[in-house]
């Protein structure tokens, strides 16, 4: 530590000597600086004199960040929204004043339907992971969801991104092994970023969620085979409540048969509770230190439906629409809903004593709702099965089909009703909601020359970082068998510095970018 200080000191010296501005300490200023001071750090760093050759190597490098706040700390982090939202960090004791670079693992909670953020004290089964944080020198930041910051949708993205931007500002984090992990909506909202949103991550590790769970409570269109482009560590349970692995499966399953890179686990029991935490955390905390990302891939796969979520590496589908030379279309790669439980559609008042169980509140467009249940409404039998408490009710429903007439005895004040509905047969759907256009891309990088094979793509967005473009030579794009680029690119100082400011990302750091417009099919 000493000979890094010392190291620093002589450069700034010679820096002030010379009357240069000191390049490394802009740098290191460009990473720490919160989002309000990025503009001037960037102004001064282009204003420094430094070329793109010397600026692009030590962005490269692992730019040091001390870790000093050690320990719990409750932050706020303004998203790219413009809206501050709160986390919680923990940076581990163990790491105190080390510039190392160390892995990052960002834990989801579970329960995003909720009014309010949880009280920083609340993130779950995310607390066990401190002991693991000490003892392999790893940080854990949490970001909050509530019912408007949920982990699949834009807001709740734009917060997670901010909090990792975040909290490189605090400690040197390595880029590329950040994994995503949580439990219940937190392991579902990693089967989304990892469908979704995969660049800044390394690896997911799910536990008890479901893939399904973003795709309909978002109602956005999201694809299993993106999966393919970070590998996944699962853990469930077969007898959970909710996201029984055997409902889970299908949908892993058809993945790993196109090429995902998955390891699962599943208990016979233990519900909607990750029991199998000790016998598994070495595999986590091994998957966590271990995995790392390949942040510019060679080649790219992608699908689509907005342009929201049409980023992955160093491609960008920026309008969706049928083009003139569209490639043929691929087979969907989805999932047909099977028979699950029949639902009444109903809340329950827990307060009630019984005998029977009232009713709380009634589901729009339930069983309930139809056979005009109310609040207040006490369910004393189903289907001739007395109903004493809320355990009846359940095995009661448990016993009942689809197709199966469904008859209760219900008081309401001093009255007894008898409603009756015949329960639809159950039709099966694709899981993964489609009505808009698919956009596909395919494509590869090799010696300056870019094949691209799209289909529903109007408009994408190409970004070039040294690692893949010799900026001496011609870039050649290809698309659809039609050349659409040939140009020689010149690397943006400006580009390069603004791109690391916005996510302080050594793996990714771009130095050209262009669009390539594809005429609107007739």
């Amino acid at each position: 530590m000493l000979g890094c200080a010392f190291a620093v000191l002589a450069n700034s010296a010679s820096a002030q000597e010379s009357g240069k501005p000191d390049l490394d300490k802009l740098l290191h200023q460009l990473r720490t600086a919160a989002e309000p001071e990025r503009d001037g750090v960037i102004h001064a760093v282009l204003q420094s004199g430094a070329d793109f050759e010397t600026v692009h190597a030590k962005l490269g490098e692992a730019i040091p960040v001390p870790a000093l706040a050690v320990g719990w700390s409750r932050r706020q982090v303004k998203a790219a929204d413009g809206v501050e939202r709160p986390y919680v960090l923990y940076i581990p004791q163990s790491i105190k004043g080390s510039v190392e670079a160390v892995p990052l693992l960002v834990h989801m909670h579970g329960g995003v339907g909720r009014a309010e953020y949880p009280p920083p004290g609340q993130v779950g089964y995310g607390s066990q992971w401190v002991a693991s944080a000490e003892n392999e020198g790893f940080v854990v930041a949490y970001p909050l969801g509530r019912r408007d910051t949920n982990w699949w949708n834009d807001a709740g993205l734009a917060h997670i991104e901010a909090v990792i931007r975040d909290t490189k500002r605090l400690a040197t984090i390595d880029d590329d092994r950040i994994v995503a992990t949580g439990f219940s909506d937190g392991g579902s909202g990693c089967y989304f970023l990892a469908m979704a949103a995969p660049d800044l991550f390394s690896g997911f590790l799910a536990m008890n969620g479901h893939p399904r769970v973003p795709a309909s409570a978002s109602r956005r269109p999201l694809y299993l085979r993106n999966v393919k482009a970070r590998p996944l560590f699962v853990a469930m349970t077969q007898d959970d409540q909710l996201y029984p692995a055997r409902r889970v499966l299908p949908h892993l399953l058809a993945v790993i048969e196109e090429g995902a890179r998955m390891h699962i686990v599943q208990y016979p029991t233990g519900g909607h509770r990750p029991v199998y935490w000790a016998e598994q955390l070495a595999a986590f905390v091994n998957f966590i230190a271990s995995t790392e990302r390949e942040a510019l891939p060679d080649r790219i796969d992608w699908f689509c439906a907005e342009p929201a979520l049409g980023r992955i590496g160093w491609i960008e589908v920026e309008e969706i629409g049928a083009a003139e030379g569209d490639a043929a279309a691929v087979e969907d790669l989805n999932v047909e809903s099977r028979p699950g439980r029949v639902l009444l559609g109903v809340s329950v008042d827990q307060a009630f004593a019984g005998p029977g169980v009232r009713i709380a509140n009634v589901t729009r467009d339930s069983l309930a709702s139809e056979m005009k249940l109310e609040a207040g409404d006490v369910v004393v039998s189903l289907r001739g099965n007395d109903i004493k408490d809320l355990g009846d009710l359940r095995r009661a429903l448990a016993a009942t089909t689809f197709g199966d007439e469904m008859r209760l005895r219900v008081r309401r004040g001093d009255r007894e009703l008898t409603p009756a509905i015949k329960i639809p047969p159950f039709q099966a759907r694709p899981v993964y909601l489609r009505g808009k256009p698919t956009a596909r891309i395919s494509a590869e990088i090799e010696n300056n020359r870019i094949e691209i094979v799209s289909r529903n793509v109007r408009r994408l967005r190409l970004r070039f970082a040294p690692r893949h473009i010799d900026f001496d030579a011609e870039v050649v794009v290809i698309v659809n068998g039609t050349e659409r680029l040939r140009q020689k690119l010149t690397p943006d100082l400006e580009q390069l510095v603004r791109g690391y400011a916005a996510d302080a990302d050594a793996g990714r750091l771009f130095a050209a970018e262009t669009r390539i417009e594809l005429p609107a099919a007739k």
